[in-house]
């Protein structure tokens, strides 16, 4: 794990890259060294763990610098004849060695491991980042000017300098960036595919054992290991892998503990599983008082408000911090194997497999920079084995099913730590943030200190977080959507609405435009529309041109949506999103439709029926708002006949006229329009 700080053409090159060195010197204090010219300099700050002592940047025809952790570099040296001390050396060998840019990007299929890097040759500056997402790397640009770096602090004040916006480079996207001109070329990389080709359970946890295997074997240090330990099903797993080819392996866990409160769950359970696996448990417990300092540390760190980022990134913090003051460099953690296995209760129904792809692609914005900010502000590199890319091939070429097998999560997982006679394979799984007493912790501080959220507490630390655009329908999902990712502090720029000519669209609601105009108004945000014919599938041509409007105009970073159910409709947004660059916030994804309208009655939403299409629905329904009365109705006619009480079936739509985060209410006059007695709309005058 290093640093990486590069500036091309500012006439402060040097100085901008020094100054950001220094902020992010935690990521290497075993080397410093920038490379400079007429108006660029490229900085690296080297994080040593094994083998030789290469300092970058390197140069030759071009200049290179890197943050990589290359696991076949040794074999492709072999194959390529190359001579190199170092998988740094030896990517950037390749780099030189190749005749094009296409060539060069070509070779990135080749190295197996994790990698952030900038090459300059000829005028071109190319950025990459490993497919998964598991380094980091976020560039800056205005006009012919340009800078990347491995964290967001190093170049924050580009932004009011430069008049531009920060970027997360998406790890599917490569940019080759040309300094005369100052025009980015974008070119998307193909990821990985649901081929469902093994079916024989008993030879999928047979291969599965061997996966794990070698991703922990290719990523265990020469020195000393730690390893982030809950005792669950993932920390257990890996502790038996190192220990099984006699590593030098520690255990760190962590917990905050308070007078009245039940010790931590994460630390009871670690003590006994780390007992039967006869590993070291290094208990890290503090006191609710030196927890403030803590929390305003981490969130410094990595650089978000938001509540769950913190409350995990706390517990990732604090062992990390006790790992390097025992002379631990590296760490291993667990994440990704919910992602993967299907871990999370949102992946249980539906296309399972599908589930597990929409989350493993959202982790570069969700996890894995949170992480590896925690553990790298304490000079500790953080390794997660079941993200190898192999690995997590492997996992989408099996059914889903045997992911999760009567109603048992990560059950093929589960399957490999049986084998191994680990009790820790059917344990119930408890969120870090929970067993720890991390976000009880956060919640209890933000309350002492007089804020009404712990996102209140954390934004006056930090700000807000990514810059993002909400698709809005003026319906009550979108609506409740944006408000919960205001809630998380997200920096709403944009409403993002397609208006479709087709009323049967599968993608969108029938929406009047005039009412969008006063919504948006009411809610002081921009609301950018785009129309469509509504033809299948190509109106999807027209919502990939808006997200990249709104991400040339607001350079967002993410795209918020209310689908709670249709999975038809957030496949396509996953599938947009991934070729524009941006990531994707479904804070209503598959929730029960019984607790979306609780919340919307509970918080002062003001919604009603726009449209009904439904037996139990009438003309007398339409125009009605939604309150406990008609809330108690749906759940009669949900008793009756199955009728979806959020309306998921299409039983009917809606139109918020006023809500929390509207400044005014909205007023409206329409003439309700009977098609037949169970199916009418309103018409909005």
């Amino acid at each position: 794990m290093c640093g990486i700080v590069a500036v091309f053409n500012d006439n402060q090159a040097e100085e901008i890259a020094n100054e950001g060195l220094k902020k992010i010197r935690h990521r290497g204090r075993d080397a410093k060294r920038i490379i400079s010219g007429k108006k660029f300099a490229v900085g690296h700050c080297l994080h040593w763990i094994t083998g030789s002592k290469i300092v970058q940047p390197l140069q030759g025809n071009g200049i290179f610098a890197a943050d990589c952790e290359i696991y076949n570099w040794k074999e492709l040296c072999k194959k390529f004849g190359i001579q190199a001390e170092n998988d740094a050396e030896l990517l950037f060998r390749l780099l030189e060695n190749a005749k094009s840019w296409k060539e060069r990007i070509k070779i990135l299929d080749i190295v197996d491991g994790v990698y952030a890097f900038v090459y300059a040759l000829n005028g071109k500056v190319l950025i990459a980042r490993d497919i998964v997402g598991v380094k980091p790397l976020v560039f800056i640009k205005t006009g012919t000017k340009f800078a990347v770096a491995s964290e967001k602090k190093a170049l924050k004040e580009l932004e009011a300098k430069w008049n531009s916006c920060l970027e997360h480079l998406h790890p599917r996207h490569i940019i080759i960036f040309d300094i005369k001109s100052g025009k980015i070329k974008d070119i998307r990389r193909k990821f990985i595919e649901i081929n469902e080709v093994n079916k024989d359970l008993k030879k999928i946890v047979n291969e599965l054992d061997k996966k794990i295997s070698n991703a922990v074997l290719k990523r265990i240090p020469e020195q000393k290991l730690a390893l982030l330990f809950s005792g669950g099903l993932d920390s257990s797993l890996l502790a038996h892998y190192t220990l099984n080819v006699n590593a030098k392996v520690e255990a760190f866990v962590a917990g905050i503990r308070k007078e009245g409160w039940k010790p931590a769950v994460d630390i009871e359970k670690a003590e006994k599983i780390a007992a039967e696996l006869g590993i070291k448990l290094n208990k890290v417990e503090i006191d609710i008082e030196k927890a403030e300092n803590e929390m305003v540390k981490v969130a410094k760190a990595i650089e978000s408000p938001n509540v769950m980022k913190n409350s995990v990134a706390l517990a990732v913090h604090l062992c990390a911090k006790r790992a390097y003051e025992k002379g631990f460099k590296v760490i291993f953690s667990g994440s990704g194997s919910d992602e993967i296995f299907a871990g999370y209760r949102r992946s249980k129904e539906g296309d399972i497999n599908r589930e597990c792809y929409s989350q493993l692609i959202k982790m570069y914005d969700r996890d894995l920079y949170r992480d590896d900010l925690a553990a790298m502000h304490n000079s500790i590199e953080l390794r997660v084995p079941f993200l190898d890319i192999e690995l997590v091939r492997f996992a989408f070429s099996f059914p889903g099913k045997f992911k999760v097998f009567n109603g048992i999560e990560k059950y093929v997982l589960r399957k490999v730590a049986e084998s191994k006679k680990l009790s820790s394979a059917f344990i119930k799984k408890t969120a870090a943030q929970y067993g720890g007493n991390f976000l009880k912790a956060i919640k209890f501080v933000a309350k002492k200190k007089g804020f009404k959220s712990a996102a209140e507490f954390y934004e006056s630390i930090v700000g807000k977080d990514l810059r993002i655009g909400v698709l809005f329908s003026g319906g009550k999902d979108s609506c409740l959507a944006l408000w919960e990712l205001q809630k998380q502090k997200y920096d709403v720029k944009c409403l993002l609405a397609v208006l479709s000519e087709n009323p049967h669209s599968y993608m969108y609601h029938p929406i009047d435009k005039k009412l969008l105009e006063k919504q948006a108004k009411s809610l002081g945000i921009e609301l950018l529309i785009k129309s469509t014919k509504g033809e299948k599938e190509k109106e999807l041509k027209e919502l990939e041109e808006l997200i990249r409007t709104a991400k040339r105009k607001f350079n967002v970073e993410g795209v918020g949506c209310g689908a709670i159910w249709s999975s038809y409709q957030r496949n396509r947004i996953d599938e947009i999103a991934e070729k524009v660059g941006v990531t994707v916030l479904d804070p209503l994804w598959h929730r029960k439709q019984s607790d979306i309208i609780n919340q919307l009655i509970r918080e002062g939403f003001e919604v009603i029926l726009s449209r009904v299409s439904s037996y139990g629905l009438s003309a007398e329904d339409l125009g009605k708002k939604i309150d406990w009365n008609l809330y108690k109705k749906f759940l009669a006619l949900e008793k009756d006949f199955g009728f979806n009480v959020a309306g998921e079936g299409g039983e009917y739509e809606t139109a918020v006229l006023d809500g929390p985060n509207f400044r005014e209410r909205i007023k409206i006059k329409y003439e309700k329009v009977m098609e037949n007695e169970n199916v009418g709309f309103l018409k909005i005058r």
